[in-house]
């Protein structure tokens, strides 16, 4: 059933990190919405809002250190806390989400992310053979050491990459990854 209004949803990764996410309730195939950083899984609404409508089940995290996702084994801690491997870690906010999505009896196909919420996104599509698609928005080839060539060289998800030129960084990556894909 579709609905406009997401339900508030919580699960917790393997680690033990409580992650925060946004639910909308849909067809059997799902879209996981992953968030760049500073950012939180409400910056996904009316994209989210639109997915749903189109038939898809969809979930936006707040991934952990941003909006509701701070909580680690009883403590708390923000993303200006974290070390390159608590970056690195964020693959297991997606695994996490993936189950969540299973037990719900829907299927993760889609992946977008922006940011270091798209080298994210392209690590776990990586290791994922269920995921079909993946989209990054400004991906980078190292966001604080969440690295993507190896990842691409392994993915076979459909690969769509979004990067303007204004932003060199982005853009200088996503060439450098497009040739990778091809």
């Amino acid at each position: 059933m579709e609905t406009n209004e997401p339900e508030k949803v919580n699960f917790t990764t393997d680690d033990k990190v409580k992650i925060s996410a946004n639910f909308w309730k849909g067809g059997n195939e799902a879209v996981l919405l992953i968030h760049m950083l500073n950012a939180r899984k409400e910056s996904y609404n009316i994209f989210a809002e639109k997915l749903n409508k189109a038939g898809f089940t969809v979930l936006a995290l707040d991934m952990r250190g941003h909006g509701e996702s701070l909580e680690q084994n009883g403590l708390k801690k923000n993303w200006e806390q974290f070390n390159e491997q608590d970056f690195r870690n964020m693959i297991l906010d997606q695994k996490a989400a993936n189950e969540f999505l299973i037990k719900e009896g829907v299927q993760l196909k889609t992946i977008v992310g922006a940011s270091i919420g798209a080298n994210n996104a392209l690590n776990y599509a990586s290791i994922n053979p269920g995921i079909e698609n993946v989209i990054l928005l400004s991906p980078g080839l190292d966001y604080r050491g969440v690295t993507t060539e190896e990842a691409a060289k392994r993915v076979r998800a459909r690969t769509i990459i979004v990067a303007s030129e204004e932003d060199a960084y982005a853009y200088g990556s996503s060439k450098a990854l497009n040739e990778i894909l091809a």
